[in-house]
């Protein structure tokens, strides 16, 4: 009987072992996760995926959330959606192919631009400018909604004691703002 008791407690704690290693999430829950906090703006599941990456960009989403800088984040992170293609561990390293779609900040800036021009032309200050671009910003992304630019990308994830960690960079963070840096730049006219 006590061997009996000695060999269901040895296969039990062989289990819970195992399955204590395999406990941990995959890269693609990981990926997925972060996606989604981008999203919402969950700048702790932000924080808790990115590391030192999305240090910058939690600190600037924690700030003032009445501030319409922030709302605007909102309104564009809030369009974004994503397809998860493929994932890939390799040790503590892991590919996760998405596809993120996001409204095309090319539409968006090329709206605003037009009445920005108008504004200036008409000899508007510094302060009235300021206010109406903010507007003209919001109104644009509302307009342009379902006008979206679709990247397919490979997520970079590195395996941290604590977990998945998605390497930010510049390309995720253009991707998942609808083109917003090549847009700035005029790269998103080709």
């Amino acid at each position: 009987m006590f061997k009996k008791i000695v060999a269901i407690f040895s296969i039990m704690l062989l289990v819970f072992s195992f399955s204590g290693c395999q406990s941990g999430e995959s890269a693609e829950t990981a990926a997925t996760n972060f996606l989604n906090a981008i999203k919402t703006l969950d700048t702790k599941t932000i924080a808790k995926y990115s590391g030192e990456d999305g240090d910058m960009l939690t600190a600037e989403l924690s700030e003032d959330e009445d501030n319409p800088e922030i709302a605007i984040v909102r309104q564009i992170f809030e369009n974004m959606t994503f397809e998860i293609k493929s994932a890939e561990e390799n040790g503590d390293t892991a590919t996760v192919k998405a596809a993120i779609t996001n409204t095309d900040m090319n539409v968006v800036f090329t709206e605003v631009m037009n009445q920005a021009f108008s504004l200036i032309l008409s000899g508007a200050s510094e302060e009235e400018m300021d206010g109406k671009i903010m507007e003209y910003m919001t109104a644009a992304m509302e307009n342009n909604k379902d006008k979206v630019a679709t990247e397919e990308m490979d997520m970079a994830l590195t395996k941290e004691e604590d977990g998945w960690k998605v390497d930010v960079t510049d390309e995720l963070l253009d991707a998942i703002m609808g083109g917003w840096d090549d847009a700035m730049s005029g790269e998103g006219d080709e």
